[in-house]
């Protein structure tokens, strides 16, 4: 196995095949973007790879030992029979890719989306720090042992497949489990404090009797979660999520048969994204199906085909409105295919909130450009008519935990109930 030691080593090995490079510098690795390349029978060793972008890459039979991946990239490519041995992950990003047979072992995680990936025997053991690793995939197969998880992030895009992520001898605290099927064993000999679980099938199953809640750190477990679960047993209900009542199920049916909420396309701009990513995040903690551009756009497509497959797809366009949103041609593109929504069907489609007072402060006159004038203010006027939510005092993210904020969110899902 070759030995690569230095940046310059690597850069040369990238594009000594069929790799193609594209960068502002001729050399390092400051937003470098490679394209088809290869790596088979390498060790990479003591590497700090900053900002490299990998497309369509094949990498086999690698081992990373000792590296910094910082916001480094990789695209429909392959990892085959890989390991990462005492390397850090900060906010990287594996998407559209596959990985088989691949372990991280000993890795810090600080920031790893994983996205639309097909995994096979991908493990992640002996984690000391595993902190906002995000994982969305239509199925999650994925085994972590021995490691402290928090702020973590698993959903699956089809509630239909059995998904394989298991969690041995593990401390998991203050993550998020979204539209996942857990009726499989997935929690074993693991200490589980102030999770979410959020439209999760789970079975008598999920819970190993050795896991265990710590100090009344109880996890939360959605009322839809109950509904669509097996009846599970009452030992882990009362021991792991604090609940004290062993016929919930049928209780809960007492009070509503079924909790549903319409599904939502959020419509932002760009430069709103801190909040939009976060009210994403608080709306999929109690199961409504979403779509936001970061996490959900496929690639390769054209943007307008993208949006309006989007809206399509989903009952309501959740639009958030400040004055960059009313601003934004990719936004009032959204508004205009959401108002052709509603008027085909006859239904309520758009749901405006708003982050700062444009919306009650633009006039007709002020609308750039002109020849879009008359669109972009029949948007603008049909966004008036509704009752849009202020979160203006929210919009700063100052605490999203607070009260008010809570209050606002109670009444979006409200606003969202499909009964």
């Amino acid at each position: 196995m070759n030995i690569i030691r230095t940046n310059k080593n690597l850069l040369k090995t990238l594009l000594s095949g069929k790799g193609l490079l594209s960068t502002e510098d001729d050399l390092g690795f400051k937003r470098n973007h490679f394209i088809g390349v290869s790596l088979s029978h390498f060790k990479l060793l003591g590497l700090t790879l900053k900002d490299i972008h990998l497309f369509e890459f094949e990498i086999t039979d690698c081992v990373f030992e000792d590296c910094i991946l910082e916001q480094s990239f990789f695209y429909f490519g392959t990892f085959i029979n890989c390991d990462f041995i005492n390397c850090s992950f900060q906010w990287s990003k594996i998407i559209d890719s596959s990985v088989i047979n691949s372990n991280l072992l000993n890795c810090e995680i600080i920031g790893l989306d994983i996205d639309d990936v097909e995994s096979k025997n991908f493990y992640i053991k002996n984690g000391s720090d595993v902190s906002d690793l995000r994982i969305n995939s239509a199925k999650l197969n994925l085994q972590l042992e021995n490691s402290f998880i928090s702020n973590a992030f698993f959903k699956s895009h089809n509630l239909g497949l059995l998904n394989n992520l298991s969690f041995f001898e593990c401390l998991i605290n203050n993550s998020n489990f979204i539209n996942l099927n857990l009726e499989s064993e997935s929690f074993n000999s693991s200490t589980i404090n102030l999770n979410h679980f959020a439209n999760c099938k789970l079975s008598d199953k999920t819970f190993n009797s050795n896991n265990k809640t710590t100090d009344a750190h109880f996890n939360t477990l959605d009322f839809q979660s109950v509904l669509i679960s097996e009846n599970l047993p009452f030992p882990i209900l009362q021991n792991t999520f604090g609940i004290n009542k062993y016929d919930i199920k049928t209780y809960i049916k007492g009070i509503t048969s079924k909790i549903e909420y319409q599904s939502i396309f959020i419509s932002y701009s760009t430069v709103d994204k801190d909040f939009a990513t976060v009210l994403n995040l608080k709306l999929n903690k109690y199961g409504v199906s979403t779509f936001l551009w970061e996490k959900d756009a496929p690639g390769g497509m054209l943007l307008e085909d993208i949006m309006d497959a989007g809206i399509k797809s989903k009952d309501r366009l959740l639009f958030i409105a400040s004055k960059n949103s009313l601003k934004s041609a990719a936004c009032h593109f959204e508004l205009t295919e959401g108002r052709k929504k509603q008027e085909k069907s006859w239904e309520r489609v758009l749901f405006p909130i708003h982050i700062d007072n444009y919306l009650f402060e633009v006039k007709k006159r002020d609308i750039r450009p002109l020849e879009k004038q008359n669109e972009y203010w029949e948007n603008i006027t049909e966004l008036k008519m509704l009752n849009s939510l202020s979160f203006v005092e929210q919009a700063s993210l100052r605490d999203v935990e607070s009260p008010e904020f809570i209050t606002l969110i109670t009444k979006l899902l409200r606003g969202l109930s499909s009964k």
